[in-house]
């Protein structure tokens, strides 16, 4: 092969490869989420609301962007969306569905499920989703002003515990249908805010329902736009 011709196919390759670089992208979620536990007689509910936050860049920045996160430095987010995850815990199983944007102060009044949001709204929890509470219910409730994030026992056959993601080490025992359940909330790194929830059964080994880190972790292109749409 003449040098010629051989420059040529080094170049086709080198452009190639840049094109590669520059058009893939590695991806990146973070964030940060609270957890509100509440419960009754037969069900308990794990609320964990909060904010993601996306990062991704193309194959050729990917370098300096490790040196950065080796000294700390976190760019700002490329993408933020806020959440509400609900896992439903029952003696047999747990269901989790998730929620775009973030309610709080999940308050059981009348058997029900209220929260607010980042609006005048008052929520009603309808067992698979919120939906705005009908005007009956926000004109005889006042709208949000019965809603609260105080621990309380007992209240009309609930019991509640807010910001258990919060928590260096504490359990939560439950009984649900006469069976013992115990939620452990556990700080496993301070500094990186990384927490696990646990679920305890008797006879069973524990089930994580929930774990934080508040670092960004690689995902997959697929996660990511699950997270926050298109990137594109």
């Amino acid at each position: 092969m003449s040098r010629r011709a051989l420059s040529g196919v080094v170049g086709f390759g080198l452009a190639v490869a840049v094109i590669f670089l520059c058009f893939f992208h590695v991806y990146y979620i973070g964030g940060s989420g609270d957890g509100d536990l509440l419960w009754n007689a037969k069900e308990a509910y794990l609320f964990v609301h909060g904010e993601r936050r996306g990062y991704h860049v193309s194959y050729l920045g990917y370098l300096p962007e490790l040196v950065k996160g080796y000294f700390g430095v976190i760019g700002s987010p490329d993408d933020e969306s806020q959440f509400t995850l609900v896992i439903r815990i029952t003696p047999s199983k747990t269901q989790r569905c998730e929620e775009k944007g973030e309610f709080h102060y999940f308050t059981p009044i009348e058997n029900n499920i209220y929260a607010g949001r980042n609006d005048e709204n008052l929520w009603k929890w309808t067992g698979g989703h919120f939906e705005k509470a009908s005007i009956e219910d926000q004109r005889k409730l006042s709208g949000t002003q019965r809603l609260s994030n105080k621990d309380f026992n007992d209240a009309n056959g609930w019991s509640g515990r807010f910001s258990i993601t919060s928590k260096i080490k504490e359990q939560f025992p439950i009984t649900l249908d006469g069976s013992p359940l115990t939620v452990e909330a556990t700080t496993l790194n301070f500094i990186e805010g990384e927490v696990s929830v646990d679920l305890m059964r008797p006879n069973r080994p524990p089930e994580n329902i929930f774990k934080r880190n508040g670092q960004p972790r690689r995902v997959s292109k697929g996660e990511y736009e699950r997270a926050f749409g298109s990137t594109y």
